[in-house]
This record gives structure tokens, C-alpha cells and sequence, in this order.
């Protein structure tokens, strides 16, 4: 009900999609180009009933017409559905006629010939002199009103439809935009304005961990291993934390995991577990992989900055007293 309506020469040109790719890509009957302003055309068959049974009782209709030729686009035949005939049946009553649904047919403009889609094309001929015969054709009342109504309920599907894929589209957009593209954790910011729920009405352990010489890794194996170790990294923080704590990649090497309602036992616990199992993808990689961690658990007086600050300094005594270890302040 809805051709794409392409403005070509001040004229504008309907475009019938008829077909869809698996990507959803729409697949039209006439030439789109890359580029081009179009807009929504609607289709109201009763609207368009009319309009072809008025353009009949043109004068042209009047002469003395000895045979009709008749061709209309598949693609109005597909909108119109059965009443395709009461267009066509009418045109008895002028003359004889023959033709048959076209694929498309092709209009003259000022930069070309184009293909016309939807449109209905008449040829009248005759050997006659100019004669004049009067008859009604086309007296059946489809009613204005309900047209109308068909239109606006058509306009309203459209925008329900047409609103609820944008909306797909931009929650999509919007859990990209949380995540970090590599290893599907939330990325810094996202973790951050998590935690800032957290951090007035919660307890937590913040844990701080940094893969210890990480850029090694990367220069001797290349950033493809480099990227395959981060992946496997952030699995284990995955499969080792509960659903209500928060885990993000900080950037680069370095992770951070709010343990949502855990104490400093439960948190160093937790740290080993993970610690180890980090430890462990040596093997799969025949070099040696480890990370440092830091705690710290969070006080009634500590803000977001406080917090950091006293879990980076556990990260870096970790760091300075030979790697591979975890420290809690």
C-alpha cells in the first residue's frame, strides 16, 4: 500500500517493492538510485477506483473509439487483488479492447526514458470521424468517508510498524554502546554509572586486576593471540561472578568487578579463584599468562574517587612485589 514515491524532472514516480532480501534489503520493480529523496506514497484502491472511472468520462472517451488497448502494471493488479477487473471491465462499454499486465511501462522525461510502476496505460484508436456518443460509466459509490478511514488506519499500522523497528534498532545501539566491542563486558563508562547506584546504598568489595605483562604478549605473539587472551579473561570473570555483581573491562589489560554484598574474605576468596584460573590459560597458550590483583572494600565515608584510589594502590603493591599476586587495603 505504500510505493516509494521518487521525484525525477518535478514528477514524482511510484517504485512497488516486490520482494525482500534475507538482510530485509527491499527489492523494487524500477530503479531507485543511490542518493535519491523519495517519500511514502499511499495506495487507496477505492480512491483509485474513482479516479480511473472520472478520468473515463474524460472527453477523449467520447469519440467515436473503435478498439482500446490496454496495459496495466502487475504491480497494480497485486494492490488491487480482485477489484483489478472493475477498472478494466468498465472500459467494455467504450470499446472493444485487448492487453495484458506489464512488468512496467517506460515514460519520456527530459534526462531519459524511466520506468513507471502502478500505472495503468490506455491507447485508443479509431478510423472514424470525429462523433460524439454519451454513456455512463462509471457510477458506482465506493463512499469518500470510508476511503478516508482505510487511509488513516493504513498511516497508523505504518507508523506502529515503522516506530517499533526504530526502537529495535536503537536498543541495539544502545547495549553496543554499554559494552566493550571486544570482550562484551561493560566498558568503563557504563560500569561507572552502575556503580554510582551502588555506591551510597550498598556494600561492596571492588576488585582492580591488571594482566602483568600484557604488552610482551601482544608485541611477541600479535594482537590477534593478544585479543584471544582478553576475550578468555573476561569468560572466567564471567563464569566465576554472580549475576548481581558488575563486571567491566577498565581498558586496555586491566578489569574491574564490584562483588555486590560480599566481605573482605569473600572478595580475596573470590580474587584467588579467579587469580588462578587466569594462571591457568598458561597451558592453552604455551606462555606464561598472570594477573595482579587490588581490593578494597567499600567504607560509609568513600566516594567513587576515594574508592578507585585505594584499589589502584592494592593493584600496584600487587604489581611491585612481583606480580602474579593479590592485595587487599
Amino acid at each position: 500500500e505504500f510505493p516509494l514515491m521518487l521525484e525525477k524532472d518535478g514528477i514524482y514516480l511510484a517504485r512497488a517493492a516486490i520482494a525482500m532480501n534475507d538482510d530485509k534489503a527491499l527489492i523494487f520493480a524500477g530503479n531507485v538510485p543511490e542518493g535519491s529523496t523519495v517519500r511514502f506514497g499511499f495506495g487507496n484502491s477505492l480512491v483509485i477506483l474513482d479516479t480511473a472511472g472520472k478520468l473515463i468520462k474524460n472527453e477523449v472517451f467520447k469519440k467515436n473509439i473503435e478498439s482500446l488497448f490496454i496495459f496495466s502494471c502487475i504491480a497494480r493488479k497485486r494492490f488491487l487483488g480482485s477489484l483489478v477487473n472493475n477498472e478494466i471491465k468498465v472500459l467494455e462499454n467504450v470499446a472493444p479492447n485487448i492487453g495484458f499486465f506489464t512488468y512496467g511501462e517506460f515514460a519520456t522525461m527530459k534526462n531519459g526514458k524511466e520506468l513507471l510502476n502502478e500505472s495503468l496505460t490506455l491507447v485508443a484508436a479509431t478510423e472514424k470521424k470525429d462523433g460524439k456518443k454519451e454513456f455512463d460509466l462509471f457510477d458506482i459509490d465506493y463512499g469518500e468517508e470510508n476511503s478516508s478511514i482505510r487511509a488513516i488506519n493504513a498511516l497508523i499500522k505504518l507508523v506502529e510498524k515503522t516506530t517499533k523497528e526504530l526502537e529495535a534498532e536503537k536498543s541495539i545501539l544502545i547495549e553496543q554502546v554499554k559494552k566493550d566491542g571486544l570482550t562484551g563486558l561493560l566498558n568503563k563508562n557504563s560500569f561507572f554509572s552502575l556503580i554510582k547506584k551502588h555506591i551510597e546504598f550498598s556494600d561492596f568489595a571492588l576488585i582492580i586486576l591488571d594482566l602483568d605483562n600484557f604488552k610482551d604478549i601482544s608485541d611477541t605473539k600479535g594482537h590477534m593471540i593478544g585479543d584471544s587472551v582478553l576475550k578468555d579473561v573476561a569468560n572466567i570473570l564471567l563464569s566465576c561472578t554472580r549475576k548481581n555483581d558488575i563486571v567491566g573491562r577498565f581498558g586496555g589489560e586491566e578489569f574491574i568487578i564490584a562483588l555486590i554484598n560480599a566481605n573482605e574474605k569473600e572478595a580475596l576468596e573470590k580474587a584467588e579463584k579467579i587469580r588462578k584460573k587466569i594462571e591457568s590459560l598458561s597451558k592453552k597458550y604455551n606462555f606464561k599468562i598472570s594477573a595482579s590483583f587490588g581490593i578494597t572494600i567499600k567504607k560509609t565515608s568513600d566516594d567513587l574517587t576515594s574508592l578507585l584510589e585505594r584499589a589502584d594502590e592494592a593493584l600496584y603493591f600487587s604489581k611491585r612485589n612481583g606480580k602474579n599476586k593479590t592485595t587487599i587495603l
